[in-house]
């Protein structure tokens, strides 16, 4: 089996691109460099459309939870105990944060409020403008970073999965062909096995739709490659079922002259 390198390319991308961040923000002179790197490592995704989504998602969450403490310190902070404040602060910003449909970035709103509200709360508004900037940077290099240095798509990962997947249901039925023509069967788990890998690779390629969505544009392309992406989803559903269905049917003797003939027909057409 081959050994993963301690090193990726991936993780000398990210160690570059949160240097680089920190190194942006001590020169624009602004306090907290370090969420800038920490913006960086949030963000910076497999691909443009995943970095592009959590980048979104930081963003909002920073802006949510400015507005919470911005608007609770100054008028629950003089009325209720810290405690009491921060903790209605936080239920408001989990309330926001899921009818805004915030994923991760409900948590960073409640970062915000909880830093804000405890450590920053006498230099509160000017302490939050820089975070958002901050921040800002952060995302913005990470975006950079994905799409120019060693850029990672994933509508080019997409591609290649499609590809493979088609070729491997190709050797798959190729395959089957060649041994209905010996008469012979594979062993059970060699079967099974083959079947888990073509249907774990569908799966991922469900699972990339929603990054690789993410990239493409709202024009008419995008909207024909995403019902082409529809269309191509089914077939392979329909192709995985018709391969598990050959893999369960028996390997019957062809003994008379129509048999066999059904069954040069089957192999020139798994064969093709």
């Amino acid at each position: 089996m081959q050994r993963q390198p301690l090193i990726t390319r991936v993780d000398v991308r990210m160690a570059l691109t949160a240097g680089l961040s920190a190194g942006l923000v001590i020169s624009l002179g602004l306090p907290d460099p370090f969420y800038g790197p920490m913006a960086v490592g949030a963000v910076l995704g497999g691909t443009l459309g995943a970095s592009r989504t959590l980048g979104i998602q930081r963003m909002l969450g920073t802006i949510l939870g400015g507005l919470i403490v911005g608007i609770g310190y100054p008028t629950m902070g003089a009325i209720l105990p810290l405690p009491v404040a921060v903790g209605v602060a936080l239920a408001a910003t989990r309330l926001f944060g899921g009818s805004l449909g915030l994923r991760s970035g409900y948590k960073v709103a409640g970062l915000v409020v909880a830093v804000g509200w405890t450590i920053h709360s006498r230099e509160l508004f000017s302490w939050l403008p820089a975070r958002l900037v901050v921040t800002l940077v952060g995302v913005l290099l990470a975006w950079l970073a994905v799409s120019q240095f060693w850029p990672s798509r994933a509508l080019e990962q997409r591609q290649q999965l499609s590809r493979q997947l088609f070729t491997d249901f190709a050797d798959a039925l190729r395959d089957r062909a060649h041994r209905l023509g010996l008469g012979e069967e594979a062993r059970a788990a060699n079967r099974l096995d083959r079947r888990d890998q073509l249907l774990a690779k569908i799966l991922a390629l469900q699972a990339n739709r929603v990054d690789a969505r993410t990239e493409l544009q709202s024009d008419g392309l995008g909207q024909r490659l995403g019902r082409l992406w529809d269309l191509q989803e089914q077939l392979l559903s329909e192709l995985i079922a018709i391969y598990r269905t050959l893999l369960r049917l028996p390997m019957v003797p062809m003994a008379g002259p129509s048999l066999q003939a059904l069954l040069a027909a089957e192999v020139a057409a798994l064969a093709a």
